[in-house]
């Protein structure tokens, strides 16, 4: 997920920051749906 995206830097964070948010986001919805 974090590879595959782009998301772009601003004032509220890196773009760096911002793929590993979708990492993060995306771990833990996986998680929730295979509970």
């Amino acid at each position: 997920v974090g590879e595959g995206t782009s998301p772009p830097s601003d004032h509220a964070g890196s773009a760096e920051y911002r793929a590993h948010l979708a990492v993060v986001a995306t771990r833990r919805a996986l998680e929730q749906a295979a509970a």
